[in-house]
């Protein structure tokens, strides 16, 4: 459907996806804030792309997951599986609340 709408070949051709890439890279320069989600093998901001964000939130991941996205903090923290609870990792350190 997307590809008869606006002509694109695929994902890789439709414009929001460029600017999603971009993104994250102006963020500290442009003065704004950027809020990313997903799963861990998503590829949208590309490789690298997640190394952009000064804050993550872990909850409910596998050790690969946690040092695929922090790999900084090591070991990784025991996880909780009371809902609702996360670890913030923000700079060498994780929290968690």
């Amino acid at each position: 459907m997307l590809q008869m709408a606006s002509g694109c070949k695929g994902p890789e051709d439709v414009p929001a996806i460029d600017a999603l890439h971009e993104l994250p890279f102006a963020g500290r320069e442009a003065r704004i804030h950027v809020l990313g989600g997903g799963q861990a093998t998503d590829s949208a901001l590309g490789p690298g792309g997640h190394e952009q964000f000064s804050t993550v939130i872990l909850g409910r991941v596998t050790t690969r997951t946690w040092g695929q996205l922090a790999p900084h903090v090591a070991p990784a923290p025991k996880g909780n599986t009371h809902p609702g609870r996360v670890h913030v990792v923000r700079g060498l350190t994780a929290h968690p609340t």
